[in-house]
């Protein structure tokens, strides 16, 4: 599905106008998944822990496409383990006590009041987004069904897509990340739609421009522009 290559760009951060994303800490106690690839289930906070173990030495193991940041002098090879510099590589994790004060305070978060009061645009947008279907995917309240959605180019078995509440369509979205890097599992989970008005990496041109995208999907989307060029 071509149309959605260029919001595909947005959602990966792979060119100059399309910042790497800052992923949304708020409202993590509600998401089933976590990771764009839905690496790591979120059954409870022992598995928000057991991610920010994870992600704290993962990089230490990096390889991306043959560079290996660590692999000092030339970026090619993982050094062996008694070679690493401490100084440079994480030796330990945090201990379990604060992984735990971590994952707490993660979840207490709170997002800051909207500032952006309901009118008549918000209510035509309501509109669009109900007319549209778009809640089939970005259930409210949490706006998102917190499912998962195969890249092209991935077949799940049908065990997969039982145990992991897999959904039987694919948006195109860019598979590399899904498919090409350690993060990789075939899937992106469906993102929450809350918070999208104080999130950076979504500035209104971004916006303006994912819904042009969208208009050649599905031209009665047009009526997005204008409200997606004022969105903040």
């Amino acid at each position: 599905m071509k149309p959605f290559r260029r919001l595909s760009r947005l959602a990966t951060g792979r060119a100059l106008f399309y910042p790497v994303q800052v992923p949304d800490l708020i409202g993590v106690a509600d998401r089933r998944y976590l990771d764009r690839t839905g690496l790591q289930p979120l059954r409870g906070i022992a598995d928000l822990m057991r991610y920010a173990a994870l992600n704290q030495g993962g990089d230490d193991l990096a390889n991306f496409g043959g560079f290996v940041p660590v692999g000092l002098p030339d970026f090619k090879m993982l050094p062996a383990p008694e070679k690493l510099d401490p100084m440079k590589v994480q030796a330990d994790r945090y201990s379990d006590e604060q992984l735990y004060a971590l994952a707490r305070y993660v979840y207490s978060l709170r997002p800051p009041a909207n500032p952006n009061k309901p009118d008549a645009l918000a209510e035509q947008g309501e509109k669009i987004f109900k007319r549209e279907g778009c809640a089939a995917c970005h259930t409210p309240p949490l706006y998102t069904n917190n499912r998962l959605t195969p890249v092209e180019g991935f077949n799940s078995s049908a065990v997969a897509k039982q145990q992991q509440d897999v959904m039987p369509i694919s948006v195109g979205t860019n598979p590399d990340l899904a498919l090409k890097t350690r993060r990789g599992t075939g899937y992106y989970k469906v993102p929450s739609l809350k918070g999208l008005w104080y999130r950076s990496h979504l500035s209104a041109a971004n916006l303006t421009g994912a819904a042009h995208s969208l208009t050649r999907v599905s031209p009665s989307l047009r009526s997005l522009r204008p409200f997606a060029s004022r969105a903040r």
